[in-house]
């Protein structure tokens, strides 16, 4: 079955490394984009979705009528069952009570906030308009209305972060207890503030020492207390992964809707335009490309390897390609022995050389 993404471009602040598509001065033309949204909806209507992921920009900046109308939409749309894991992005402060029940009410079961980090000066610096009590105090309301599913997230590698203050917001993470934590290091990328920053002398980037072991600590105070370290940004409760984004990295088939939203159906890739006005007036692409087999085999493994508790499963490559995994890559495979582990049945990336990753998996590109 598919997976399904909705893309909501909204929210009240860009943050200072955030380069998605998100535009807080389109806040008051929600009403025409869940219209559009709708009507990309239609054109797959009845279609089996297994996963459904609601992502931004901040979904829950949407007013009560628009969020109401949105999730109604879906369930109208597409045919999906009482198993169907059901995430909704929140960010901090924007979601009251109204809202969570709400999300309760159209079969919402999953909630991913964007905490980042619990040091108040931290979010500052990063441009995010919460505070640390105000992600407990949506955390708890969340908790109170009946999500039993809640992913927090951590950044680590940020300016002036140290590692008693990343410690801080570890133990904060603990003693909330969500079911998942997904991890992202900071990285600038080109068009956001804090690269205009860094070229101007005003941030210091993190260097690679400090960034790999604050990674290395992250990995293993989640380790000790139950997490399991299943990708190599997400750690999870036992059988509380993301189901949705396991499709992305098992390459399964995926429909992504909204402005940005990107799409793979039988290796068939299609990107919608991160054009406001174009995606609300014909929900124009950005890119339509068919990938050839040698293009899909190697994004099979490099994504696959990503999952670091099951990697890249040879029958499942055998039975989509026709051809064996060992034979295809052997020359790459030869290559990344040191950080790879290559059983009969499988290939996993050692968790030891998930800081040298997007090395490994360049050598299986096509």
């Amino acid at each position: 079955m598919l997976g399904i993404y909705v893309h909501i471009p909204f929210c009240i602040r860009k943050c200072n490394y955030c380069d998605f598509a998100s535009y807080p001065a389109m806040l008051s033309r929600q009403d025409e984009y869940i219209d559009a949204l709708i009507a990309e909806m239609k054109l797959h209507y009845g279609a089996h979705a297994d996963t459904v992921y609601i992502g931004g920009g901040t979904p829950s900046t949407l007013t009560g009528d628009n969020l109401t109308k949105l999730l109604a939409a879906l369930n109208e749309n597409f045919s999906l069952s009482s198993d169907t894991e059901f995430t909704v992005e929140v960010n901090p402060g924007t979601v009251d009570i109204d809202k969570a029940r709400i999300l309760k009410k159209y079969g919402v079961n999953r909630i991913s906030i964007g905490s980042q980090t619990f040091c108040d000066s931290e979010l500052e610096i990063l441009g995010r308009i919460h505070t640390s009590r105000d992600t407990t105090n949506t955390y708890e309301l969340l908790r109170n209305c009946g999500f039993d599913n809640i992913s927090l997230d951590l950044m680590y590698a940020l300016p002036s972060q140290t590692l008693d203050s990343l410690n801080d917001s570890i133990d904060m993470i603990f003693k909330l207890n969500p079911e998942h934590v997904s991890c992202y290091g900071l990285k600038v990328e080109p068009g956001t503030p804090f690269h205009d920053m860094l070229a101007n002398g005003k941030l210091k980037e993190c260097d690679e020492d400090t960034f790999a072991d604050m990674y290395e600590h992250i990995c293993s105070r989640l380790k000790q207390n139950g997490y399991v370290h299943y990708e190599i940004s997400n750690f999870a409760r036992e059988g509380r992964q993301s189901r949705h984004n396991l499709k992305y990295w098992n390459c399964e088939d995926y429909i992504g809707l909204g402005l940005g939203a990107a799409s793979c159906e039988d290796n068939h890739r299609y990107t919608h335009t991160t054009d406001f006005d174009d995606y609300v007036h014909g929900c124009a692409l950005a890119e339509d490309y068919h990938m050839t087999k040698s293009e899909a085999m190697s994004e099979f493994v490099i994504l696959g390897l990503r999952v670091l508790n099951s990697g890249v499963d040879k029958q499942l490559f055998y039975e989509r390609f026709g051809e064996s995994i060992d034979e295809v890559f052997s020359h790459a495979l030869l290559r990344v022995s040191p950080y790879v582990i290559n059983t009969e049945t499988s290939l996993k990336l050692k968790e030891e050389a998930a800081l040298v990753s997007n090395s490994v998996m360049c050598e299986f590109m096509s």
